[in-house]
């Protein structure tokens, strides 16, 4: 998937609508949001095989989040929102199942044993 500026935004406004969505409330002092943590872990797991260092050194250096964490910072973090990010992915994976469910599977022949 290529990235691009306006994907980024795209992606960071539908998570955060959601989270707004289900009234996910967080500490007021924070820097960088849970939505601006889910998208950095979006765009490394997309873009960046995983790496976040990679990430977070994009995100930072095109200036997508001013207030960027460290690694070490954004990976705890990270863990401490596992179970919103379950919850998130159940959320749009649902949404997803609703749009598609008029989508038919047809099974044109069985496997035969010999």
């Amino acid at each position: 998937m290529m990235l691009t500026k306006d994907k980024i935004i795209s992606i960071f406004c539908l998570i955060d609508d959601i989270l707004q969505g289900i009234d996910h409330k967080e500490d007021l002092r924070r820097r960088v949001s849970n939505s601006e943590t889910i998208v950095i872990a979006i765009v490394s797991s997309t873009s960046f095989y995983g790496n976040h260092s990679s990430a977070i050194q994009f995100m930072k250096q095109y200036g997508y989040i001013p207030n960027m964490l460290d690694k070490s910072r954004f990976n705890r973090r990270l863990h401490k929102i596992g179970n919103l990010l379950y919850e998130l992915f159940e959320i749009v994976s649902s949404y997803f199942k609703d749009f598609c469910c008029e989508m038919q599977y047809i099974i044109d022949s069985f496997p035969i044993a010999v």
